[in-house]
């Protein structure tokens, strides 16, 4: 009704009040994998239905890709509308472990998730008999070797499970050895040892020679020049690790052989006796001479060799023989105890028995002597004698029974 000062007027109008459509697609739904499930309503109660991807049907499967799903129905140009979540959770199953190690403790690295709700639970089964339950990263140590195939199994807090399924190659442990294997040798020998071990993957060795020298590659050579216990170690590094081997063994010594001088001078015919002086296991002369730590040689020979063994160790050591009967006296000696030229006398080298007398100028008999070991120091009578020339006298016998006789001048410098 609309009225003013002037006049009044109205109108009247039936309006009809229809019910809202009612449509319920009941609770959210969780589905696992693989599954699905229907939402239907009675296509007679309404006049169209339209779902959310466009189907006009009364029933809708919804395997969780149409999540959350909508529908709406019309009566009589009235509409209604309902929502359901349809959560299919997906699992993303998966550990990083690329290889494992034979012999040595293996970290699992899980990296699974959940698209909706949480992981409750982890099962493994490590494809070697083993398994076990409730831990997301487990340790594990593979004593069967071969390649394997380990299981993963998860459970959501949704009731949801998956599976993963992984083959993974497996690294040998190191098959450690050498040839030669070290063993007892003897001191001074070089001697190439050659890396004969397998397994691993990208393996590189480090040796050692009692914890210093290292060498690193398949071979190494080493010269033993300490004597007593020893040891070589051998260290592969791999992408498993490390490993290391150990080999002890002895550097034995070497016999000592000393025939003293390096040569010496032997009238033919005189005997001599040399030796090492000391028990071996094994002397080889070369005079056909064996097993003796002596022999005496009579100056027709030269060089004179020896080979001693100890331990199956090996030493050498020869003399050179100079067959020469002559007899030297010097032409001078200094007196002044300086160590040097300070006694006169017949030289050590082919006499057997001999008497030296030193005269001065006036004839008068200074020094006499038959000791090859004792000289004249220069004095007489407890009195320095003067630089002057003096004249000497010697006979004797040689080593090859020959007689001789010296007679000549000498200096005595001060």
């Amino acid at each position: 009704m609309v009225s003013n000062r002037c006049y009044a007027d109205s109108i009247s109008k039936n309006i009809q009040i229809r019910p809202r459509p009612n449509v319920n697609l009941g609770r959210d739904t969780v589905l696992c994998k693989n599954q699905t499930t229907s939402f239907t309503v009675i296509q007679a109660l309404y006049d169209s239905i339209r779902w959310v991807n466009g189907s006009t049907a009364a029933t809708l499967n919804d395997d969780g890709s149409i999540n959350p799903l909508k529908i709406k129905v019309y009566v009589d140009g009235c509409a209604a509308e309902d929502t359901v979540n349809v959560n299919a959770p997906k699992f993303t199953l998966s550990f990083t472990n690329d290889f494992i190690c034979y012999n040595k403790p293996i970290s699992f690295n899980n990296t699974s998730s959940v698209s909706f709700g949480t992981v409750a639970a982890f099962n493994w089964n490590f494809g070697d008999g083993q398994s076990i339950s409730g831990v997301k990263n487990p340790i594990h140590t593979y004593s069967i070797f071969g390649p394997k195939t380990v299981q993963l199994f998860a459970t959501g807090n949704t009731g949801c499970r998956d599976t993963f399924v992984k083959s993974i190659s497996m690294d040998d442990s190191i098959f450690f050895s050498v040839n030669p294997v070290p063993d007892d040798v003897c001191y001074g020998k070089s001697v190439q040892y050659t890396n004969l071990s397998t397994g691993g993957v990208n393996t590189a060795y480090v040796w050692s020679l009692n914890n210093i020298n290292q060498q690193t590659g398949n071979t190494a050579t080493y010269t033993h020049t300490f004597a007593g216990a020893n040891t070589i170690k051998l260290v592969a590094t791999h992408r498993c690790g490390a490993d290391s081997t150990k080999f002890n063994f002895t550097v034995l010594p070497l016999p000592r052989v000393n025939l003293g001088d390096d040569s010496i001078i032997m009238c033919p015919g005189e005997l001599k006796k040399i030796g090492i002086n000391q028990i071996a296991d094994s002397i080889f002369w070369s005079t056909g001479d064996r097993d003796k730590d002596s022999i005496a040689i009579d100056g027709l020979t030269s060089p004179i060799k020896v080979e001693v063994y100890n331990n199956g160790c090996l030493a050498k050591d020869s003399i050179f023989v100079s067959a020469n009967c002559d007899v030297f006296i010097p032409t001078a000696f200094s007196p002044n105890n300086d160590g040097f030229n300070d006694l006169f006398n017949m030289i050590n080298k082919s006499i057997k028995s001999y008497t030296l007398k030193i005269f001065n100028r006036w004839g008068e008999l200074v020094f006499e002597t038959n000791d090859l070991n004792s000289g004249w120091d220069g004095t007489y009578k407890g009195a320095v004698c003067p630089q002057d020339n003096y004249t000497y006298i010697s006979s004797g016998v040689r080593f090859n029974n020959e007689p001789f006789y010296l007679k000549g001048i000498m200096t005595l410098l001060r």
